[in-house]
């Protein structure tokens, strides 16, 4: 089966509005980001004309923890995904590397025909494994988790 891979913060789901809730004076990452995870479920869709695959994944940073936040954002709005992989609790690691361990992953067991994601790095990391690769973005922004 051949899969296209889709972030979710800032590419299909709009986090604009809650990323002042990123407490960047606190040291852990889990405590920085608490507010703006459990905020998630209030986004607003965008970019869905993106979609363009009927077989997709979401690749997300977020930590396993928020889930069923994140699974019933999803159903709420009728967004239609196979599966959802989510940053293990506790993992620390740059977006980019977790997101590299993922598509590993899944190119045991799949082909990957388009990647989409906000994030110029992951964009370049998966155009490096020879997928071809999109840069959507919700707003002007530039953030590097």
């Amino acid at each position: 089966m051949s899969l296209m891979i889709v972030d979710l913060d800032g590419c299909i789901s709009n986090d604009e509005w809650r990323w002042n809730a990123v407490d960047h004076s606190i040291v852990g990452r889990d405590a920085r980001f608490m507010a703006y995870n459990s905020f998630a479920g209030f986004d607003r869709p965008a970019n869905l004309h993106e979609l363009a695959l009927p077989n997709r994944v979401i690749f997300t940073a977020r930590p396993e923890r928020n889930r069923g936040i994140t699974e019933a954002w999803l159903d709420r709005h009728k967004i239609n995904i196979d599966f959802v992989m989510m940053r293990n609790d506790g993992d620390y690691r740059h977006s980019v590397e977790v997101k590299r361990d993922m598509l590993e992953a899944v190119m045991e067991w799949n082909d990957v025909d388009l990647a989409i994601d906000d994030q110029e790095e992951i964009v370049e990391m998966y155009r490096r494994y020879g997928i071809t690769s999109k840069l959507v973005k919700v707003g002007t922004y530039d953030r590097k988790v």
